[in-house]
Order: C-alpha cells, then sequence, then structure tokens
C-alpha cells in the first residue's frame, strides 16, 4: 500500500507475511492466520511495483500485513537492497519496522542491526487488557518487552515509536493514558495514537474525537510527543487492521496486481 500525506511525501507500507500469527483481537489480519512468509524479492517487488505506478517514494514501513520480525532474514535481506547505493539506494533512517513486540527479534535488531526506525504495537500499558486485545503479551509480556527496548535504544541512540490503537469503552480512560505514560517515561518516543477502524463482525467501537483528544492532552502534559494519526484507507478496507477483509477478495499469492494505493482519507 502506498500513504501519502498533506504535504506529498510518499511512504510504502510494505507486507513481509501472507497472513499474521499474531491474533491481536482488534485485527482483521490476524482471523487469517498464518499462511507464509514473502521473500525478499517479493517485499521489494512491493515497492517496485508502487513505484512504477506512483513516482518518488520517500520512506519505506513494515507496517503492512504480517509481522517482520518473525521473518526477519528475509526482511533484512530486503533492507539491504532498498538501502543499496548501487540500487534505490534508501536511507536506513527513511525505513521503519513495526513489530507487536517479539523481543528476541528486538534484541537481534540491536545486536545485529541493520540500524532502522522502530515502531511498536503497544495498545495500552495494562497487562491485563493489551494480553486481551494481542496474545504477544502472554509469551513476552510488558515487563520483559520494555528492557528490550531499552537495549535497542541504547545501541542505536534512536527515538522509538509507539502505536497505540484506541478502542473506544476499552483503553481510552483517564487511567489508560497515565498508566501508558508511565511506562513509556524512560524511553525517549513518540506515541502514534490511532482510532480503532470499524470492522465487520469484530465488537468493537471506534473512539469519540473528544476521547481521543483528552488521551492525547494527558500524554502532551506528561511530555510526551504525541501524533493524532488519520485513518486512510477505510473506504477500501485497507485502512490499519483492515488488510484481512481486503484479502477476501485477493489472490493470496500477494502479486503485483493486489498492491494497493491510498492517497486520502477513505
Amino acid at each position: 500500500m502506498l500513504l501519502e500525506d498533506i504535504e506529498g511525501r510518499k511512504t510504502a507500507c510494505l507486507s513481509s507475511q501472507v497472513g499474521c500469527a499474531m491474533g491481536c483481537a482488534f485485527c482483521k489480519t490476524g482471523t487469517l492466520g498464518f499462511l507464509r512468509n514473502l521473500g525478499p524479492d517479493e517485499i521489494v517487488e512491493q515497492f517496485h511495483y508502487l513505484r512504477e505506478r506512483c513516482g518518488f517514494i520517500s520512506n519505506v514501513v513494515f507496517m503492512g500485513m504480517g509481522e517482520p520480525l518473525l521473518n526477519l532474514d528475509n526482511v533484512r535481506k530486503s533492507i539491504y537492497i532498498l538501502s543499496n547505493p548501487a540500487g534505490i539506494g534508501l536511507s536506513m533512517r527513511k525505513i521503519t519496522i513495526s513489530t507487536s513486540g517479539i523481543v528476541p527479534g528486538i534484541i537481534d535488531l540491536a545486536k545485529n542491526g541493520p540500524i532502522v526506525r522502530l515502531a511498536v504495537s503497544l495498545t495500552s500499558a495494562d497487562p491485563y487488557i493489551r494480553t486481551e486485545l494481542m496474545p504477544v503479551n502472554r509469551k513476552w509480556p510488558l515487563d520483559v518487552l520494555k528492557p528490550a527496548l531499552l537495549e535497542y535504544q541504547k545501541s542505536t541512540n534512536d527515538r522509538i515509536t509507539f502505536e497505540v490503537v484506541l478502542i473506544g469503552g476499552l483503553n481510552v480512560r483517564e487511567k489508560d493514558a497515565i498508566e501508558l505514560a508511565n511506562w513509556i517515561t524512560p524511553i525517549k518516543s513518540q506515541v502514534n495514537l490511532i482510532p480503532w477502524n470499524p470492522i465487520n463482525g469484530m465488537p468493537f467501537k471506534t473512539p469519540t474525537v473528544r476521547q481521543i483528544e483528552k488521551f492525547s492532552q494527558i500524554l502532551l502534559e506528561r511530555g510526551i510527543v504525541t501524533v493524532r494519526r488519520m485513518s486512510r484507507g477505510r473506504g477500501v478496507m485497507g485502512a490499519c487492521g483492515q488488510l484481512g477483509d481486503t484479502l477476501s477478495f485477493c489472490d493470496f499469492t500477494l502479486k503485483p496486481s493486489n498492491t494497493m494505493i491510498n492517497r486520502g482519507n477513505d
């Protein structure tokens, strides 16, 4: 998928797997289960296809389908291809890997590179809520994840982005915001607040604008850089967490014809 901001900057949102094994409760993609890893050629092909269709692309995020750190060897190879000066020559600082919190993969990145930007899908700092929404918290709970992130930051000296999916009536209370701020505080970070995107058959609801504003205000008052993300791709079921619905009518081989381009909010 291609994301384009209001200033015209283009970002390729790349998938690393077909399906996903993480089973996050709020994500339709997780209902597909894991089908297979994508090879480095298939990952890079997504970038080339988008560039051919849309022109110059300045950034890459591994935030599409799948958990990148469970396919780290192939993701790593694809990054070296994308960043090779003899080829595309993309700066490492323009590449972001997003993870649900695979601790061994985070430590591997810290020790062996490549040194790219890291984003972590956190959603909640309440261990019970996070476990309910993200089963990864059972294997690598918050008190194990945090030391790994601090080690990564010590190795890279780079800011970590936390992705927080806000779900109405579940993790948008004042208490949730304060708990999140307290957990994050030792880590140099940015928090992206993402309102949950409606998905057929899932028992969640999108928070109100007022709830999002209040949550953001609490984080900002505690000195945490906070960005409220617009929902892009809802109209084609290509927004964050909706790709499982999209693939209900796509070929699971992820051929280039299935690559999605999104320039708007819907």
